[in-house]
């Protein structure tokens, strides 16, 4: 006569055992479909806000003001966004 073990998370089970858990933390997880994670890397745009010369940022500037215009994006090193 011969037998077979099989050893699972359960424990070791022969052909005629039931899967009884050694420990009862010990969970089994079905066979229900896990939705996968999707992360969204498509580029987006922030905002943008007028800075002086000096990063500061500023609300109103007139004729002739040397001004830099920020813009600020996600996902978008390498990209063009329109």
């Amino acid at each position: 006569m011969s037998e077979t073990l099989y050893i699972t998370a359960a424990g070791v089970e022969d052909t005629h055992s039931a899967g009884v858990y050694s420990a009862k933390w010990r969970k089994t997880f079905g066979d229900e479909a896990i939705e996968p994670t999707v992360l969204d890397n498509s580029p987006e745009f922030v905002r943008y806000f007028i800075t002086d010369l000096e990063n500061n940022e500023i609300d109103n500037y007139k004729t002739g003001d040397r001004i830099k215009l920020n813009i600020e994006t996600k996902n978008t090193i390498g990209k063009t966004i329109t």
